[in-house]
């Protein structure tokens, strides 16, 4: 248990080093073909590899691999929870979470960490649920409930950003209006909005008994009404 604690307290110590430290020289661009408008960032986003994680974030996903509960309920997609594995979001959702992940590499300042949970709320609340994977709707109002509740704000952020009051001037990230932008997502595309369509007439259809699963539940009904006669 004490080896435990050493290695905790010990990634906590590293964990602040990058965050005064920062490097940007890459064009920071979040998007394939995306334009950086002059702004560099640390690494190259538009290509989907994973972000390097920090110490903290590290242990972090580990213990939470280690718990039955939070590795079901607590990871998404590729990119949803603490660290990420990269690759193409599996949806918006998904997607968002990227964004959040950029904001934190490239913001170290706890205010604007703490910024870029707004930016990400608004951004979840904007998302249509229908659309989303199987197990989607659960995950956005878990995480609408952890990234709104201010005493959680704290966790998960960077040691460091406690102690760096100072973004480096070329950071590409400097106030909310920059977060706003950076989580503004496009809108669906045509197989998007087909895949909604199709999920909403699917439910309205089982409501209304003519859909085959609707159908099935009807003859379990009029079979339980017989039964019960």
């Amino acid at each position: 248990m004490k080896s435990l604690h050493i290695l905790f307290t010990c990634a906590v110590c590293l964990s602040s080093l990058p965050a005064c430290n920062a490097t940007r020289n890459v064009p920071f661009r979040i998007k394939p073909g995306d334009v950086s408008h002059r702004k560099m960032g640390k690494y190259a986003y538009d290509n989907y590899a994973s972000v390097p994680d920090t110490a903290t974030g590290i242990v972090y996903r580990a213990v939470l691999k280690l718990i039955p509960y939070t590795r079901r309920n607590a990871f998404y997609g590729n990119w949803g929870g603490f660290g990420c594995r990269g690759g193409r979001p599996v949806d918006a959702m998904d997607e968002i979470f990227r964004r959040h992940d950029i904001a934190y590499t490239e913001a170290r300042c706890y205010r604007t960490l703490c910024w870029a949970d707004e930016a990400c709320v608004e951004a979840l609340k904007k998302t249509d649920p229908v659309t989303l994977k199987p197990g989607g709707r659960a995950y956005r109002e878990r995480a609408l409930s952890f990234f709104s509740n201010r005493s959680l704000a704290p966790v998960g952020k960077p040691v460091g950003s406690y102690v760096c009051f100072h973004e480096d001037r070329d950071c590409p990230i400097q106030s909310r209006e920059d977060l706003k932008a950076l989580f503004e997502m496009p809108s669906p595309g045509k197989s998007e909005r087909m895949i909604a369509t199709t999920h909403k007439a699917g439910n309205i259809a089982a409501a209304k008994g003519k859909h085959p699963s609707g159908r099935r539940a009807s003859a379990r009904m009029q079979a339980k009404e017989v039964a019960e006669r």
